[in-house]
């Protein structure tokens, strides 16, 4: 299976922009690959003051794009992370998963908010910690933040996931201190792969 991974500079303030830049590479990406990952927040970066113009819904153009892209190359998508408002009216930092024929399969709110980035002032946290299958396999989603908190490994392990893909944003500082410092990272207490950018 070929997994893509695919990195973005993603700009401030600049949701339109990012949005057609982040479906140019899926489109490239798609191309002779079984399943392509976004990162996260790559429709808006961490803009977050503006997630109640910019926040989209399931149904919205962004995912029926990501949607199409995944049916026309026959590649399935994890979409990264998007701000989606939900049925209840609020906002999730949300990964959508697509099959190869452009039907979503998954819905996954991350559940770990970053204090740091004050994400609790913006999105609602999510509660759904189900495993689901892609291209034939057992997967589970989880984004970013969650990595810090191996019992939601463990759990969707336990459900039989073979991959777990972690869709992250994550600052080129701290990327740089994990390098230097890699047991900042936790390990997965579970022999599942994860797909993380």
């Amino acid at each position: 299976m070929k997994v893509a991974l695919i990195q973005m500079e993603i700009a401030e303030k600049n949701t339109p922009g990012n949005i057609a830049h982040g479906l140019e590479l899926l489109q490239e990406a798609a191309v002779g690959s079984d399943i392509a990952v976004l990162p996260e927040i790559w429709t808006t970066g961490y803009s977050l003051g503006h997630l109640e113009e910019e926040a989209e819904t399931i149904d919205g153009s962004t995912v029926t794009a990501v949607r199409k892209i995944a049916n026309d190359h026959h590649c399935a998508v994890v979409a990264g992370s998007i701000p989606l408002r939900h049925k209840d009216g609020k906002i999730y930092n949300n990964t959508v998963v697509i099959d190869k024929q452009g039907s979503i399969v998954a819905s996954y709110s991350k559940v770990h908010l970053f204090g740091l980035f004050n994400e609790e002032r913006f999105f609602a946290a999510g509660d759904n910690f189900d495993t689901y299958e892609l291209n034939g396999v057992i997967c589970g989603s989880t984004i970013c933040y969650d990595l810090r908190f191996p019992e939601l490994y463990r759990h969707l392990s336990l459900q039989g996931a073979k991959i777990i893909f972690v869709p992250a944003g994550t600052p080129r500082t701290a990327l740089t201190c994990r390098m230097r410092f890699p047991s900042i990272t936790p390990p997965l207490p579970t022999a599942c792969p994860a797909a993380a950018h």
